[in-house]
């Protein structure tokens, strides 16, 4: 009898052991934006990485899909004011750029001290009329996450 309770436990302990190699190794594949090498020391970086960690997949995806740019503000969404009151993370500045930064993909949200609703979208004003900077609501935000994560096959460890 405890023979046979070994041999359970040893093969539960291989899947298991398997099963945990193939959730690193279906993540394995994921690289770090270079825009979070802003927020995080190279030490974590190279942690995740070497994990295959899910969390570069949540990390990269807020950089450029936790926002988009409109020509029209929502309609439900707070205003925030302009984009030039965007304060930095470290409080040692405002936003100083131009729209050139959201048409190349060099926008790093993380560096910013931004408040988001769960249930409502906010935005900042770029050009009166013209452009404007739209935050979704953290929990529409969190829905379109999942789903991509789904879709993309990412094992959340």
């Amino acid at each position: 009898m405890k023979i046979k309770n070994i041999t359970k436990a040893a093969i539960f302990f291989i899947f298991s052991f398997l099963w945990i190699g193939t959730i690193q190794s279906q993540n394995m594949g994921l690289k770090v934006d270079p825009r979070l090498k802003d927020v995080f020391s190279q030490q974590k970086i190279a942690r995740l990485e070497s994990e295959g960690s899910f969390k570069i997949a949540v990390y990269n995806y807020f950089l450029d899909h936790s926002y988009y740019l409109s020509d029209v503000a929502p309609e439900n969404g707070k205003n925030m004011g302009s984009v030039s009151d965007l304060v930095l993370v470290n409080g040692e500045g405002h936003f100083q750029e131009t729209i050139d930064i959201f048409k190349n993909q060099s926008f790093n949200p993380y560096l910013y001290d931004i408040q988001i609703p769960y249930d409502t979208p906010i935005y900042y004003v770029i050009e009166e009329g013209k452009n404007y900077l739209i935050f979704y609501a953290r929990g529409e935000y969190e829905a379109n996450l999942a789903k991509y994560l789904n879709q993309e096959k990412i094992i959340i460890q």
